[in-house]
């Protein structure tokens, strides 16, 4: 039911008359339709070969190429954007039939819920984060991890206590598979928080103390079972992404946290500002109708909201302090309101304290990604309070939170007047206004006061959904063209043909600009324009040196500064021959020095392999750097695919020496060299360039050819979803004895 009302309040997404918003409209729209593409072709995504000269995408968690539910979605609605509305939408229903689960374990009663699911589905990170679709999968399935691994701590069977943790550790890592790294890291904190709590003393009608065994063990085969399934990504995204791209490295303590850092705003914290919207389901998407004055400058829209539901704080507050209170409830509050001192940032210490006690945050900024442990924490906490609730608490408690969001709105609107500016200014009453019916309600009886409640906090967040629209959805114009653009085989050979851009928009806002580029560029455009980076060429398979990408290279950015770097990445003659090459390392000053040899139209072969020594420049420097001259090569095409790349050369090599192809370069990729005698030799393949792909060739050799699979393919994949399907087959087999042993 959750579920049913959830896409009623989405109804214009599934009926076509809306589309997805910010990232989901730029990239993920896009590359789920690149994923479906590939799902009906029988295959996966592994190789993006038209997206900045070849990224291996496969391995990039926020695509999702190794999600089951990803390549499903792909699979049934196939390169179209239906394929992405379905597993956007199929993961917020997920998401909500998780929490009915999880309140009802947690002794839920039955009109609680559906409001409290509902809740769930409409609070700030949901409405927010409509427009990054990987942020939402990363939390979507929170609620189904720890209802299984509440139960493994429950249960008396060791095998089923087995059984369950693994369940949990699926949800995880299924999470993770199409999830963002930094929120897959939060939620896993969620979990141990969650464990520990549960061993605390047990009040009354609270599941009993787990002890310190029992939760080592659970949270073991969690974690391993989780790993096990997200492998797939993980491991490739390090081992393909190292040398790739920068993102495998870690962030420094500013970026990550703010925390000294001169511009606070990269690293994306919750300003103090920014809890008045835990008052108001209005303000977060108020102060994203006006964002040329910004309300909350350090924090991106989408991450401003902290908004659960006043109804979901009523009965939060009936368990931490009606009846049923416990030491659990008041733990799992402090968990929350640690999670909120996190996602603060630069405002506190615990961010920097966190960043440098756990290394895995220091992969990640968005410290406001954190709010998610609150927001959870208070679905949890209205699931106990539901379970307690009586007449004269809920009053006292929907009269405290409605006089207090009340007062905060009020101040909220005179410190930031902005708000009200395309707001009108009836809508920030109501969240208020509601929740004091709700106390007056309930001085009308039992009967009405459970009516009300259940009315309110559904209606509360069906009210989140209407009125954080701007956040969540816009026309489908957009939509629509990449809907009508031209779906390319996957092996079409046109596509060897690079342009600098995707397509161009003269009036796209400067703020969505790759800082830089558009200015090194302007040349190889007829007029000067602004060009807005997207995924749009993913849908037509048409190759640009300069889309949208999570894997990307500050080296990548620095080639667009040099008109023959360019000269080269571009168009269809882009395979070069050098009988030397210098081997170099690739750093600041070694770019410096080959940058500086391209303005006098040379460009060397320079390689980067610890294998070899590095080459010493010295006072022979122009006569080496003249010995390892490119020179274009004429060549035919004979394949280029995804994985594949297959070139004949028109005239044997002249001598022994390099072929460099200006696509890029990863650990995955290996090479065979035909030999004069009709022999396929197996060449290793270099970074070479600092971004592209070398080969040795001998004299007379007549084509190469090079083959992509990712680390660990297809085994991790295999064992991945094999585990998944395992558990799926364990955990039905189950369901049905249970039902047997109940007959």
């Amino acid at each position: 039911m959750a579920a049913g009302t959830l896409l009623v309040a989405l109804w214009p997404l599934l009926v076509g008359n809306a589309g997805p918003v910010g990232d989901a409209r730029l990239f993920h729209l896009p590359y789920q339709m690149l994923v479906g593409d590939f799902a009906r072709a029988g295959e996966l995504l592994l190789w993006n070969p038209w997206t900045n000269g070849g990224s291996p995408d496969g391995v990039e968690p926020q695509i999702g190429a190794f999600s089951p539910l990803a390549v499903g979605s792909g699979l049934l609605a196939g390169g179209s954007s239906w394929s992405f509305v379905l597993f956007w939408l199929g993961t917020w229903c997920l998401s909500a039939l998780g929490m009915v689960r999880l309140v009802r374990h947690l002794g839920a009663p039955a009109w609680a819920q559906y409001g409290i699911a509902l809740a769930w589905c409409a609070n700030g990170a949901f409405v927010g984060h409509a427009g990054h679709t990987c942020f939402v999968h990363a939390f979507a399935f929170l609620p189904w991890s720890v209802w299984c691994l509440d139960r493994a701590l429950s249960s008396a069977s060791v095998a089923a206590r087995l059984r369950l943790a693994a369940s949990a550790g699926a949800w995880w890592g299924l999470s993770a598979l199409a999830g963002y790294p930094g929120l897959v890291v939060v939620c896993a904190l969620v979990l141990v928080g969650w464990a520990l709590v549960r061993m605390l003393p047990a009040a009354l009608g609270e599941e009993p103390r787990a002890s310190l065994r029992a939760v080592a063990l659970a949270l073991g085969v969690w974690l391993v079972t989780g790993l096990v399934v997200l492998a797939p990504s993980y491991v490739g995204f390090f081992a393909e992404g190292s040398g790739f791209s920068g993102r495998t490295d870690t962030l420094t303590r500013e970026i990550a946290t703010g925390w000294g850092a001169e511009d606070p705003a990269e690293a994306n914290p919750l300003e103090p500002l920014a809890l008045f919207t835990l008052a108001n389901s209005v303000i977060a998407p108020a102060a994203a109708r006006v964002p040329e004055t910004d309300p909350f400058p350090v924090t991106d829209a989408t991450s401003v909201g902290v908004n659960a539901g006043l109804a979901a704080w009523v009965l939060t507050f009936i368990a931490l302090f009606g009846a049923a209170r416990s030491r659990r409830n008041t733990a799992l509050f402090a968990l929350g309101l640690l999670s909120l001192g996190l996602a603060l940032g630069h405002t506190l210490p615990l961010r920097a304290w966190a960043y440098d006690l756990l290394p895995p945050l220091r992969y990640f900024r968005h410290s406001a990604f954190f709010r998610v442990g609150l927001l959870f924490v208070v679905a949890v906490l209205a699931a106990r309070g539901a379970s307690r609730v009586d007449a004269r608490g809920a009053a006292r408690a929907a009269l405290a939170v409605g006089l207090v969001a009340g007062l905060a709105t009020a101040t909220a609107l005179a410190v930031l007047p902005q708000l009200t500016s395309r707001t009108p200014l009836a809508l920030f009453a109501v969240p208020p206004v509601a929740i004091l019916a709700l106390a007056y309600s309930a001085r009308l009886g039992e009967r009405a006061m459970r009516r009300t409640l259940a009315v309110v906090t559904a209606g509360g967040a069906v009210f989140a959904l209407l009125v954080g629209r701007p956040l969540m959805m816009e026309d489908t114009a957009r939509r629509d063209r990449l809907d009508e653009r031209r779906h390319a085989e996957l092996d079409d050979n046109a596509g060897f043909e690079r342009v600098p851009f995707a397509f161009t928009i003269p009036e796209a806002r400067t703020d969505q600009l790759l800082a830089g580029e558009t200015e090194a560029l302007a040349p190889y455009f007829d007029k000067p324009v602004r060009t807005l980076f997207d995924s749009a060429n993913l849908p037509e398979k048409s190759n640009v040196l300069a889309g949208y990408t999570a894997l990307n290279s500050a080296r990548h950015h620095q080639f667009a500064a040099f008109p023959v770097l360019m000269d080269q990445a571009l168009g269809r003659e882009r395979v070069f021959f050098a009988a030397e090459a210098l081997h170099l390392p690739d750093d600041d000053a070694t770019f410096a020095t080959f940058a500086e040899s391209t303005a006098a139209g040379t460009v060397p072969l320079v390689v980067h392999t610890a294998d070899e020594p590095w080459t010493e420049v010295g006072d022979d420097a122009t006569a080496r750097i003249a010995a390892a001259r490119l020179e274009r090569v004429p060549f035919d095409l004979v394949r280029f695919e995804p994985t594949s790349l297959e070139l004949e050369l028109a005239r044997p090599a002249p001598q022994d020496g390099w072929i460099l192809v200006t696509e890029r370069w990863a650990r995955g990729w290996s090479a065979t060299v035909r030999t004069p005698g009709g022999v396929d030799q197996p060449t290793p393949v270099e970074r070479a360039g600092f971004l592209w792909r070398a080969v040795r060739v001998p004299e007379g050799a007549t084509s190469v050819r090079f083959r992509y699979a990712p680390f660990g393919w297809p085994w991790l994949l295999i064992v991945s979803w094999g585990t998944l399907l395992a558990l799926l087959v364990g955990s039905l087999r189950a369901k049905r004895g249970s039902r047997t042993a109940h007959v």
